[in-house]
């Protein structure tokens, strides 16, 4: 899968909308904290909207262990994953 065919388009309009951070898809490992100033507001505001625009809710501790905004999209990408999974198996 390509960074296009994930949610990282979606992920990194958050970052640039949500948190007025400037944020291309040449920076997906781009660290949080020491290049884009990710602070507890940040991670907070990431995850509501995250949350709002792509229905993955994730905890505290997943985003806290994220180093780059690429760690960011993998567990949301990972989360959709499953949860597309856990539809079809219902489905079938």
């Amino acid at each position: 899968m390509t960074d296009l065919d994930s949610c990282a388009p979606a992920v990194l309009e958050i970052v640039r909308s949500d948190l007025a951070i400037p944020c291309t898809e040449t920076e997906l490992d781009a660290e949080l904290l020491a290049d884009l100033g990710f602070d507890s507001i940040a991670f907070a505001i990431g995850r509501v909207a995250i949350h709002e625009r792509l229905g993955v809710l994730l905890t505290e501790e997943q985003v806290h262990g994220c180093r780059t905004v690429r760690d960011i999209v993998d567990i949301v990408d990972g989360s959709i994953g499953v949860a597309k999974l856990a539809e079809e198996s219902h489905g079938a």
